[in-house]
């Protein structure tokens, strides 16, 4: 995929009247590059769910957006650790279970669309309506804050829902709850000031940049819901022909020359994998594979148990409070890091999260806590659809389920 011309020219064509507005169109830009945890399908077709996930990731767009891809360092910072050889034995029990799960999953057939579901909290800063037009200053920052006296800084929780096809056209719909802030003092402000919500969510955004949402399906306060064309050269992740031999698999993972198809390797330009960036890999193919054979599945969590210096936490949860299995990591330089939630009983990936490991790090997070979140991740549902009118969860039932709607405070 020519990802330069494509934004290139999506640049031209949607927004040429002011840096707000550009904002905008990057943002939506950005979310078909990282559908987030898009999980991956599960078979057979439209009669099963799985909270597999994997990202399409494009750098450099908002913020820390980029902070998922910096990996290292692995270790655990909750209650609950084990140490190695328990991690290990921890680890060689979910690959038991994984192996004994369903058969590896087809990706959408014609006319067919991979619908998946997912909560997202995330760390933003934003000005009410966006910076007037004589600014060249961010009107919105995501993964970290803005220090304007004009703007407000808060966790922003999402529901998204998405409906992919085998070109990448389809439908996508966000919705906004009420944002989390982190002082009363900076929610009392917020709410004095009408309770604006970020772009794209606040009707004021809406309507002053309508070129941003001329796709959209539906547009009102905390809601987006918009239709998705197709991108050039778009394809599922294919992972058919890694290893599933642990031993096999982490050699390949090691030396960087793994054969995958429909995503990138968080370390292109390296010759050799350390330890840490392996295991960022391995975790890396769990997310983005699709399908994912129960065998590979399997052979990721036992090439994990051979690392050296892993640990689980045994005590873990999510942002919606279920229970699992965690392993962390932290990326040297900027104290953030990366935590991956699994349920044992499974072999399944309930969450992500990016948090502050150690304050004072990164500039982009100063005065945060550390053990801040900065973007979570849980993943709800996923399965192959026949309609973008249609959740995996109705084609299950068999009948319409109910849109999901904003829960914030008006």
């Amino acid at each position: 995929m020519d990802e330069l011309t494509l934004m290139r020219d999506f640049h031209a064509e949607r927004v040429k009247e002011d840096p707000a507005a550009r904002a905008a169109a990057w943002r939506a830009l950005e979310a078909r590059f990282d559908p987030g945890p898009a999980p991956a399908v599960v078979a057979p077709a439209r009669r099963r769910r799985s909270l597999f996930s994997r990202r399409r990731r494009l750098f450099g767009f908002a913020g820390a957006t980029a902070l998922a891809a910096a990996v290292a360092g692995i270790f655990v910072l909750s209650s609950g650790p084990t140490a190695q050889p328990a991690a290990a034995e921890i680890l060689h029990e979910t690959a038991a279970v994984a192996a004994a799960g369903d058969a590896a999953a087809a990706i959408p057939g014609p006319g067919q669309f991979l619908f998946t579901k997912f909560k997202r909290l995330e760390l933003e800063g934003w000005i009410a309506g966006g910076p007037s037009p004589e600014e060249d200053t961010p009107g919105q920052v995501m993964g970290s804050t803005l220090s304007r006296r004009d703007a407000f800084n808060a966790l922003v929780a999402t529901t998204q829902e998405w409906w992919t096809g085998q070109d990448g056209a389809g439908r996508i719909r966000e919705v906004a709850d009420t944002p989390r802030f982190l002082t009363e003092r900076e929610e009392d402000r917020w709410e004095a000031a009408g309770s604006p919500l970020p772009a794209p969510f606040d009707p004021a955004y809406q309507r002053r940049f309508p070129l941003a949402f001329g796709d959209a399906l539906e547009v009102r306060r905390g809601v987006v819901d918009r239709e998705a064309s197709a991108l050039k050269g778009y394809r599922f992740p294919d992972t058919s022909n890694l290893p599933t031999e642990p031993q096999e698999l982490r050699r390949a993972v090691e030396s960087n020359q793994i054969p995958l198809s429909g995503f990138s390797l968080m370390y292109p330009a390296a010759d050799r994998l350390d330890t840490d960036q392996t295991i960022a890999e391995l975790f890396n193919i769990l997310q983005e594979g699709n399908p994912m054979r129960p065998q590979l599945r399997a052979a990721i969590f036992n090439a994990l148990a051979e690392l050296p210096g892993i640990e689980v936490d045994t005590d873990a949860t999510d942002l919606l409070g279920r229970q699992g299995y965690a392993i962390s990591s932290v990326e040297a330089e900027t104290g953030v890091g990366l935590e991956y939630v699994f349920d044992p009983g499974t072999a399944e990936l309930l969450a992500q999260r990016n948090f502050i490991s150690e304050t004072g790090r990164n500039p982009a997070l100063k005065g945060l806590p550390a053990g801040q979140t900065i973007r979570e991740t849980a993943y709800l549902e996923s399965g192959v659809v026949d309609s973008t009118r249609e959740s995996s969860a109705e084609a299950e039932s068999g009948g319409p389920l109910a849109t999901t709607e904003p829960t914030y405070r008006k």
